[in-house]
């Protein structure tokens, strides 16, 4: 996952494998998940091309957000 930046910050429950990681919230398994199936190392796509630019977070509390930068 290279191609990914984590900065070495995963929350606890990440399954991390070569192509892809999938984030836990919750008890269920893959809340988020990221890849680089197109193929690792190619040039990003440009600006006006299809796929998830930005997510929104809701979260019930100040105390979950902690948690998700903390965990």
């Amino acid at each position: 996952m290279d191609d990914i930046v984590t900065d070495g910050k995963l929350p606890s429950g990440t399954e991390k494998f070569d192509t892809a990681l999938f984030v836990p919230a919750g008890g269920y398994y893959h809340h988020i998940g990221g890849n680089v199936w197109n193929g690792e190392g190619n040039p990003h796509p440009p600006a006006h091309a299809t796929g998830v630019k930005e997510i929104i977070l809701l979260l019930p509390d100040d105390g979950s957000l902690w948690k998700l930068k903390n965990t």
